[in-house]
């Protein structure tokens, strides 16, 4: 999502198909379109590790339901965070 720094404003928001679910492939995928980090609720530690070798920073434990809620929060320094709901 493309973002006014300055007001913390999200400037456009694009919804796009993922590809067919492949183990491991969504990581790469995701960088291939630019994305820089993932915020979620939770994550296993594999998947996270894929992340990290496809460059992108991955958030753990956010409490916030709204994709662009999470977001503002983030850039913000507001983003609650809790416990990692994923357990493996």
């Amino acid at each position: 999502m493309p973002l006014d720094e300055r007001n913390n404003d999200i400037l456009k928001k694009q919804l796009v198909s993922s590809p067919a679910h492949q183990p491991g492939l969504l990581p790469q995928w995701l960088a291939d379109q630019g994305v820089s980090f993932v915020i979620a609720g939770g994550m296993g530690s594999r998947a996270q590790n894929l992340f990290a070798q496809s460059g992108i920073k991955v958030i753990v434990g956010a409490l916030q339901t709204e994709p662009e809620e999470a977001l503002i929060a983030y850039l913000q320094g507001s983003l609650a965070i809790g416990d990692n709901i994923c357990d493996h």
